[in-house]
């Protein structure tokens, strides 16, 4: 490997991972630290250097920090970002995938935070092939019969929900996790 570019981060790197915006030649990085700051970086080719498409805060006043890390996932015709980063709680930054001016892609003032039914969330990702962004959850499941992991037979169950950009909310999604 050979290193091309590199920039000074302040802060812990707690998320990345890449986009490309429709009509885009580069992909875009979308970063979260754990102080619960994150960034939308791309590469200008012209001037050979990063430029900083959308910055904001992922702060929440409510919620316990989630067990398995920061999580977080973009709805693969960026339509928004999904950031898993207190139990419970799913922030939600919703995205124009029509422009392609850098600094308009992100809606960050429009961000809302929706409640999961999964307090215990290990992992999710963004569905392909779906009208509305629909989004997997890998969930810790306490109880339940059968198999499972741990002294209390907890088990895991995938779970979707449609993410509801215009309407603020989740609704269930396509597969609907089975707890028996």
């Amino acid at each position: 490997l050979t290193l091309l570019f590199e920039t000074p981060i302040c802060g812990t790197v707690a998320l990345l991972f890449d986009f490309r915006p429709a009509g885009e030649t580069l992909d875009r990085l979308f970063l979260a630290t754990e102080r619960h700051q994150y960034c939308v970086l791309g590469f200008d080719p012209v001037r050979q250097c990063f430029k900083t498409h959308a910055k904001g805060d992922l702060r929440d006043k409510v919620g316990q920090p989630n067990d398995y890390g920061a999580l977080g996932s973009v709805d693969p015709l960026v339509r928004c970002v999904a950031v898993h980063m207190h139990e419970g709680l799913l922030r939600v930054l919703p995205m124009d995938p029509t422009k392609k001016d850098s600094g308009s892609t992100f809606k960050h003032p429009d961000s809302f935070l929706v409640r999961l039914d999964e307090p215990v969330c290990v992992d999710l990702a963004f569905l392909h092939g779906f009208k509305d962004p629909t989004v997997a959850v890998i969930y810790d499941c306490a109880g339940g019969s059968g198999g499972g992991r741990g002294a209390g037979g907890a088990r895991r169950v995938l779970k979707t929900h449609k993410v509801g950009v215009r309407e603020r909310d989740l609704s269930p999604g396509p597969w609907l996790g089975s707890r028996g």
